[in-house]
C-alpha cells in the first residue's frame, strides 16, 4: 500500500466499466483537454473485485478526460483523510445527494464536483478563465460550491468514500489522464461496522436460545 500526504491506496488491479450517466443532463464544459457538450450527472459503473465487491456502483467523475467504451482493468482504489480538502468537499456534496438530504439535481452536483476538484482557487465563478479550468451551464449554481467553501467543510466520514484511479495515472495527485477517475461510496463495511453486526447476530442467537429453553421448561 502506498500513502501520499492524506491519500492511501487500498486496492489494486480492479476492473471497471462505465455503463451510463443517469440521471444526467447535457451541459457545456471547458477544461484544458475537453471543451464541448457532455453529460453531467450520476455515473453508473460496474466494478469487479473492488475490495472484494463485484457489481454495480454509482459515483461522480473527478477527471478531465473521456471514458472509452469497454472493460478497463488495472484500476486502483484510494481512501483519503481530512488533509485532502478538495476530495472531502466533493465527497460531502456527493453524500448529500445520495442520502437524499438535498434538492440539488445530479447535473449540478457533478458540475460542483468538477469545479472543486479541478479548480485551484478558493472561490468559483461561472466563467473564470484565469485559472485554466472553468465550467459554464444553464444548470450551474456557483453558490453551491461557494457555500461549501464558506462553511470550511473539509472532512468526510473516514474511509466511506473511495477514489477509483485509472491505470494510466502514475503521479500524485492524479493528473489528467486518458481515462476517467471516479469518486464512489465504499461498498465494503468498515471493520467496526462488521464487529457491531457480529455483536448483533450473537445477541439474536442468544435471544433465540433463551426462547427455546423457556419453551422446554
Amino acid at each position: 500500500m502506498n500513502a501520499y500526504a492524506g491519500i492511501m491506496r487500498v486496492d489494486t488491479d480492479l476492473s471497471l466499466q462505465e455503463t451510463g450517466v443517469n440521471p444526467g443532463a447535457g451541459v457545456s464544459v471547458h477544461f484544458p483537454n475537453i471543451s464541448s457538450g457532455v453529460l453531467a450527472g450520476v455515473y453508473n459503473l460496474y466494478v469487479k473485485d473492488l475490495l472484494g465487491y463485484t457489481g454495480p456502483i454509482n459515483g461522480f467523475c473527478i477527471e478531465d478526460a473521456w471514458q472509452n467504451p469497454g472493460d478497463h482493468p488495472g484500476y486502483e482504489a484510494y481512501t483519503f483523510d481530512s488533509a485532502e480538502v478538495k476530495y472531502n468537499r466533493a465527497a460531502w456534496i456527493a453524500e448529500k445527494y445520495f442520502s437524499g438530504t438535498t434538492t440539488w439535481d445530479a447535473a449540478n452536483v457533478q458540475l460542483a464536483i468538477w469545479e472543486i476538484v479541478l479548480e485551484t482557487k478558493t472561490t468559483y465563478d461561472i466563467a473564470d478563465s484565469t485559472s485554466g479550468v472553468y465550467i459554464y451551464s444553464d444548470l450551474w449554481r456557483k453558490d453551491l460550491v461557494n457555500g461549501i467553501i464558506a462553511d470550511s467543510y473539509n472532512k468526510s466520514p473516514d474511509k466511506e468514500w473511495l477514489l477509483l484511479v485509472n491505470p494510466k495515472t502514475t503521479d500524485y495527485p492524479f493528473p489528467v489522464t486518458s481515462q476517467q477517475n471516479y469518486l464512489v461510496p465504499n461498498p465494503v463495511p468498515e471493520p467496526g461496522t462488521l464487529i457491531l453486526l457480529g455483536f448483533g447476530l450473537v445477541g439474536l442467537a442468544t435471544y433465540g436460545k433463551l426462547r427455546i429453553s423457556r419453551k422446554k421448561i
